[in-house]
């Protein structure tokens, strides 16, 4: 997760923690892409709005590097930022403030379409460093 809003990045942690994932957190854009460089990763969850590097610019990096599913979470509301988010390699978009199960379902949503596994037919998944217990 690359998000400057320390509260949000540990709630938003919790929230996805609690379902049985591991969250990273990189607080600037330019740390978001170094972690990059050094690990695989199966989600990430990218601002928009961040100093030096912006989330719009990092998404175009990572997009030209990996194949990895981007979601960003941000609290511009514009239909532009939207627009240019997904034209940017972007999977998804939630806007801040957002509920959890609203946030856990575009997370879960995302890994399912992305590494093909389905909660009911599996109790727990392990990847690499990733591991997920559906049955929490």
């Amino acid at each position: 997760m690359v998000e400057d809003n320390e509260e949000l990045a540990m709630l938003a942690s919790q929230i996805l923690e609690s379902q049985g994932l591991h969250v990273e957190v990189c607080s600037s854009g330019e740390q978001g892409l170094d972690y990059l460089s050094e690990h695989t990763v199966k989600l990430i969850i990218l601002d928009i709005m961040l100093d030096g590097i912006d989330g719009f610019e990092v998404c175009s990096r990572v997009r030209s590097m990996r194949k990895v599913p981007i979601l960003i979470m941000s609290a511009r509301s514009d239909d532009e930022s939207k627009v240019l988010s997904l034209d940017l390699g972007a999977d998804d978009y939630i806007e801040k403030p957002f509920s959890a199960s609203f946030f856990t379902a575009k997370v879960k949503a995302l890994l399912r379409r992305n590494y093909e596994w389905k909660e009911e037919e599996k109790e727990v998944i392990v990847d690499g460093n990733l591991m997920i217990d559906l049955k929490g």
